[in-house]
């Protein structure tokens, strides 16, 4: 995919979500989005601001957790996948981020 077609695609977002700012799908589209342009900040936020609209989001913790590997910060990105599985216990791909985030810190028992 373009750089220049996840920018349109983040700006169509950005306007959906002025328009509904309680659509959690779309505010964690936003955040995928600016990971895809490396926009770890503007990712965070908006991942952050899916789970604020819908605690019980799985995906966003799933997003979260990615963007916390790309900014180095091992131990958010743990507990991101863990809420995860928390909340979607059968996501085989938050068990595979969570085992391979703990394998990186050397934590073999979580």
């Amino acid at each position: 995919m373009s750089e220049e077609l996840i920018q349109q695609m983040i700006a169509r977002w950005k306007e959906d979500v002025r328009r509904d700012p309680n659509d959690h799908e779309t505010w964690a589209a936003l955040g995928s989005a600016y990971c895809k342009l490396h926009r770890y900040d503007d990712a965070l936020a908006s991942f952050k601001q899916a789970i604020a609209v819908n605690p019980k989001y799985a995906e966003a913790y799933l997003g979260l957790g990615s963007t916390y590997g790309f900014l180095r910060r091992p131990q958010d990105k743990i507990k991101a996948f863990q809420e995860a599985i928390k909340l979607k216990p059968d996501n085989a791909i938050a068990y595979a981020n969570l085992g391979s985030a703990c394998c990186k810190v050397g934590q073999y028992k979580d």
